[in-house]
């Protein structure tokens, strides 16, 4: 019997270290128990990949399996009462894609401020904000339907 598993992978995971995941790939990572609840479907997932989960005490396994098909997830920004961004909850949806490096990617506004003044060898350098208006659209990971899945204890640190 073919065990199947819904994990959710944050851009974060995948971004940092450039990796690309592909249909067909098979997956070993660490991962946590979800505890972050800003997006309805997506909430519903049991596993969150977080390869720094067992560095902050979190609990964590090893989830793994032959990756089936990948689904891109977005959602919509809400600005908050101190300024900053979040995902407006209930706002995701999901897109179908071959691999992680076929998600597209919604289009940033950026503020870019003046260039310094030259340095010694004449270069100069900027700086750019991001700029987000209420309802914008951002990219916020991958939804991995994993078969064969198996779920691993990590032992504990002592």
């Amino acid at each position: 019997m073919t065990t199947s598993l819904r994990v959710f992978c944050p851009e974060t995971e995948l971004a940092e270290d450039g990796l690309v995941v592909r249909t067909g790939d098979h997956v070993r990572r660490m991962a946590t128990p979800r505890i972050d609840h800003r997006l309805g479907t997506v909430d519903a997932l049991p596993w969150a990949f977080d390869q720094y989960a067992e560095y902050v005490g979190d609990p964590v396994s090893l989830v793994g399996g032959r990756v089936s098909a990948i689904d891109a997830v977005y959602a919509r920004l809400t600005e908050l009462e101190d300024g900053s961004w979040s995902l407006r909850p209930g706002t995701e949806w999901t897109e179908p894609v071959p691999a992680t490096s076929a998600t597209r990617q919604p289009a940033e506004r950026i503020d870019w401020q003046p260039l310094s003044p030259s340095d010694a060898e004449g270069h100069q350098y900027g700086i750019g904000f991001p700029v987000f208006t209420e309802g914008d659209e951002t990219h916020v990971g991958w939804v991995f339907t994993l078969q064969d899945a198996v779920v691993e204890a990590v032992p504990t640190k002592g």
